[in-house]
This record gives C-alpha cells, structure tokens and sequence, in this order.
C-alpha cells in the first residue's frame, strides 16, 4: 500500500464522518470548535488519562491552549480529531480519533484492506459510566458495516486492562504486540482488530430478542 492510498483512505473516512457523524444513545461526535478550549484543558491535563493514552504531558492552561490549537491546526487539512460530546449537556467529555494503522504498509494480510485505526480518550469524570463501551461498539458497526471498510484497529498499553476490556467488548481480538517508548519507558503495546466478515457473522448469528 502506498503513501497515496493510505492518505487516500484517511481522507474518505473523515468524509464520511464529517457527512454522518457517529452518534449514541448518550455521545455524539463532532469536530472540535474554539469554544471547546475549556472543555478539553479540563481531561487533557489528567496525569493519569495521559500515562494510559500515552499523550504528551500537559500541566498548565498555557500547555493546554498550544496542544489545543495544534489539534485545530491539524483538523484544517483533514479532520481526523472529533469531540466525544455528551448530548445531555453539551459538554466535551473526549476525543475520538481516526488514523490509519501504522503498520498497514508493512503487512501483506491487510495490504489490499481498507480501515482505520481509531483511539478514544474520556474525561476520568465520565469514565466507569459505560459511555467508552457505548462509542466503540457504535464505532465498529459504523465503519464495517455501514460504511464497508475492513476492519477496525485499535491499541492499548499493556498495563491498561480497561481499554482491553472495552475493545474485547466491542468484538475486536488481538493482532499483534509492539513495543512504544513514553517517557524514557519502552511500553508493550497490544493492537486489537476487527474484520467486517467478521463482526457481519455475529451479527448474523446473534439470537433474536
């Protein structure tokens, strides 16, 4: 796969996004707006929302604000960074981002595959609420079955047995392990997938109600 495809790829998921966003029952994402600054300082300076996402660390309102415009600066080319809103409020509880997997050109099994490597970060405030579980079970039918790609990929920190717990949930199994440093630490990373065939079967074979 080349460089043009993979950016190719990219660009058609946040289209079609952007034309239908995904929406719960309790989160609906968007792209992020100036008026979200506030929102966003609030979850992206969790110390320990950073050591699991593996995001830079971020401490005070002006960290804050220069990570905030970057995010806007790098939706102006193509949105791949969306706000998880909470609809009952308005309020931004988190990101949902769309990336391609990084080692899709380097593997031959998923080389004439299209999908997206998708990440989710929440507010510690509205963790243990079930609204992750809610999104990535949306996320996985969105894109594989309404939007026909092939399949859904997503990470996790070896040590972050929530993010694990939520994306077996979600129906995805284990991929492959690689290693990532963060902070001077090298860090067992575990990718997860999900095949649309796959997710199209259970579907299929999921007893009526």
């Amino acid at each position: 796969m080349t460089d043009e495809q993979v950016a190719s790829i990219l660009k058609d998921a946040s289209a079609r996004l952007l034309a239908r966003p995904i929406e719960t029952e309790r989160l609906i994402l968007r792209p992020f707006s100036e008026d979200d600054l506030e929102d966003f300082s609030e979850y992206i300076t969790q110390r320990e929302l950073q050591r699991l996402s593996g995001n830079p660390r971020i401490e005070t309102e002006e960290e804050a604000r220069e990570a905030f415009d970057r995010l806007l600066e790098h939706n102006r080319e193509v949105v791949t960074r969306f706000a998880a809103v909470l609809k009952e409020t308005g309020k931004v509880v988190g990101n949902f981002c769309i990336n391609i997997y990084p080692f899709v050109k380097e593997d031959p099994a998923l080389a004439d595959k299209r999908g997206v490597s998708i990440s989710l970060v929440l507010n510690e405030k509205y963790q243990r609420r079930g609204l992750m579980t809610e999104l990535m079970q949306r996320v996985m039918r969105y894109f594989l079955l309404e939007e026909g790609f092939d399949f859904v990929n997503s990470g996790y920190f070896v040590f972050n047995e929530g993010s694990r717990k939520i994306q077996e949930r979600a129906g995805m199994h284990p991929y492959m392990v690689h290693n990532f440093e963060y902070e001077g630490e090298v860090i067992e990373t575990r990718e997860m997938i999900l095949f649309r065939e796959e997710l199209a079967a259970k579907e299929e074979n999921a007893p009526l109600s």
